[in-house]
């Protein structure tokens, strides 16, 4: 997971990372329970921040059998992950108003959330060639009602015909 609570701020682990100091203090914070799910119906929300010489950072549950957050983690693959990363970075790098992994609907969160500045605001949803043409359609109509406009970065091998 990109995002973890504590003390009431949003943490963004790719940015803890970059800051050995405010990291010392997280890892402190992480050994004495004080990180939580961002995820406000999450019901076991204490998170752990890891971070290694494998891995990049990241958050974890604790306990994650009854989370919205944990479960798009888990649908998340690598390539998913690396891709949302590398877009994160550039448009903060030049200045937009962007956040990872976001809840705006219910039950599911949002990749890349930018917020304009007109005021508008555009959701990014990174899939698979996995995700139904129907999914898509739900989705979309869900921002619709938001009146939030939406991108679609889907993945996919050109090599594999896809059948609905």
């Amino acid at each position: 997971m990109e995002n973890g609570l504590w003390n009431g701020r949003l943490l963004i682990a790719a940015e803890i990372a970059r800051d050995y100091q405010l990291e010392k203090e997280i890892r402190k914070a992480s050994g004495y329970k004080e990180l939580r799910c961002p995820d406000p119906e999450c019901k076991h929300p204490i998170l752990r921040y890891c971070h290694g010489d494998k891995k990049d950072a990241f958050f974890a549950h604790l306990n994650n059998e009854s989370c919205d957050y944990a479960a798009f983690d888990r649908s998340n693959t690598q390539i998913i992950r690396n891709i949302r990363k590398i877009i994160y970075e550039h448009f903060k790098s030049i200045g937009y108003e962007v956040y990872p992994e976001v809840k705006v609907l219910d039950h599911h969160y949002t990749h890349l959330l930018f917020n304009m500045e007109d005021g508008d605001m555009v959701a990014v949803e990174i899939g698979t060639q996995r995700i139904s043409a129907n999914r898509m359609d739900n989705l979309t109509d869900e921002y619709r009602k938001k009146n939030i406009a939406v991108k679609w970065i889907v993945i996919a091998d050109a090599e594999i015909s896809v059948r609905e």
